[in-house]
């Protein structure tokens, strides 16, 4: 049997683009795995038995209940949802005067977006979800900054009445004006 080789050290890299620090090591010289600095970058999935980058999930916004709220261009995060969600409630919004997919999405985006005052009122419910309610054309729009409007319609109740119930509701539950 031949005599066992004594362990050895790593050798570094020499490439120029490769950045040491940015390759973090174990104390026995062997590369860690992911990034030792950013731990909340990556999470585990048993499942699948392999980290997953979550580099480009969207951070946490901080939301305004009653102020202004930034949402992305595509209001939706799915369009093709977005159409199909106009298209069910398509008879209810021609009534209020929204009379294309298009003036869906801009009334939607105007509603979400704007603050707590005059024809807009709104708060955020205890999931960080924003909800507003345009009393001028009856549009009921919930959703997030990061992810998008979840819903946006015109109530069947009177108008109002559905935004009561459902600020009612979320004020009992943790959420906030």
């Amino acid at each position: 049997m031949p005599p066992e080789k004594p362990p050895q050290i790593p050798k570094r890299a020499m490439d120029s683009s490769f950045k040491e620090e940015e390759h973090p090591r174990a104390s026995n010289g062997e590369f860690t795995k992911g990034n030792t600095e950013k731990p909340t970058e990556y999470r585990y999935n048993e499942k699948k038995r392999r980290y997953r980058d979550l580099s480009h999930e969207p951070m946490i916004t901080k939301i305004n209940p009653s102020g202004v709220n930034k949402f992305p261009e595509q209001v939706f995060k799915n369009l093709a949802k977005a159409k199909n969600h106009y298209e069910k409630h398509k008879t209810k919004l021609l009534e209020a005067g929204i009379h294309s997919y298009e003036e869906y999405l801009q009334s939607t985006k105007m509603t979400i977006e704007s603050a707590v005052g005059g024809e807009i009122r709104g708060h955020a419910n205890s999931q960080k979800q924003i909800i507003r309610y345009n009393t001028k054309i009856n549009l009921f729009v919930k959703g997030n900054p990061d992810i998008g409007v979840f819903t946006s319609f015109v109530p069947d109740e009177e108008p109002g009445k559905h935004y009561s119930g459902v600020l009612e509701e979320d004020l009992k539950n943790g959420g906030s004006r």
